[in-house]
């Protein structure tokens, strides 16, 4: 159950919905004084959420500070990488990646610079409806497949969302012998899966990926122009936020 409530939260708090249903409640309504409300209400969220300096200073208020290879000063046992990356294509079968790839290729520069010895992939299906398609798998079978040996690669693969995937690599460490370990997923999901991986007992060294815009590399579009992807980009902070407190109420974080 809460695994769906989390899925249906997650598209209440979407920027975009709030602007569609102030817009649809101006069209609908007969009161010229909503209607006009209305409008300015939906005009005046989608310059706010499109705005990408808002957007990006908010991230980077919420996001631990970035890390460099260099600063890791231990050799890790393993590197913990959360899956949310690839998209499979139902015709052909075949995933491909998308947002969040950030974090195996981070993980893989690692793991090739010689900072983790073995890398744990964890992450099945996120979806309320589940399809045979399981990411942790095709992200260990890719990594095989571009020269990493198997034996220094682990696909956890059963995980739906970061309460399971700290759950059950915690159970697979246990299982196979701890060991120091690197998590490392998005910037923005870090706070949340580090809380989750120290409720179930493992506190771990974190790598984030993926981080905020660094200020110089602003340009006047950023502050000027409307950028209508920036409304799915506050859609996943806003997600981890409430996921977060959500997390903390039913004691998983």
């Amino acid at each position: 159950m809460f695994f769906v409530l989390s899925k249906l939260l997650a598209l209440a708090v979407a920027p975009a919905v709030w602007i569609v249903v102030a817009g649809l409640y101006g069209w609908l309504t007969k009161k010229p004084k909503m209607r006009r409300l209305a409008y300015r209400t939906a005009i005046g969220l989608t310059l706010l959420f499109s705005n990408g300096f808002v957007f990006n200073e908010v991230r980077r208020l919420y996001e631990p500070k970035e890390r460099l290879a260099s600063q890791l000063d231990t050799v890790y046992d393993y590197g913990i990488v959360l899956t949310g990356m690839t998209r499979l294509n139902r015709e052909t079968g075949n995933g491909h990646f998308s947002e969040g790839s950030d974090r195996l290729m981070q993980a893989l520069r690692l793991y090739g610079q010689g900072k983790v010895k073995r890398l744990i992939i964890t992450g099945g299906s996120s979806r309320i409806f589940p399809t045979d398609y399981r990411e942790a798998t095709f992200l260990r079978e890719w990594a095989i497949d571009i020269g990493i040996p198997a034996k220094d690669i682990v696909a956890e693969s059963n995980a739906r969302n970061t309460r399971e995937n700290a759950l059950f690599t915690a159970q697979w460490l246990q299982a196979n012998g701890q060991g120091s370990a690197l998590l490392i997923t998005s910037a923005t999901h870090m706070p949340r899966s580090l809380a989750c991986f120290a409720k179930v007992g493992l506190v771990i060294d974190s790598f984030p990926a993926d981080p905020a815009a660094a200020r110089q590399d602003y340009g006047w579009q950023t502050f000027l122009l409307p950028n209508l992807s920036i409304l799915s980009s506050w859609s996943g902070l806003f997600h981890e936020w409430i996921g977060f407190l959500a997390y903390r109420l039913a004691g998983y974080a």
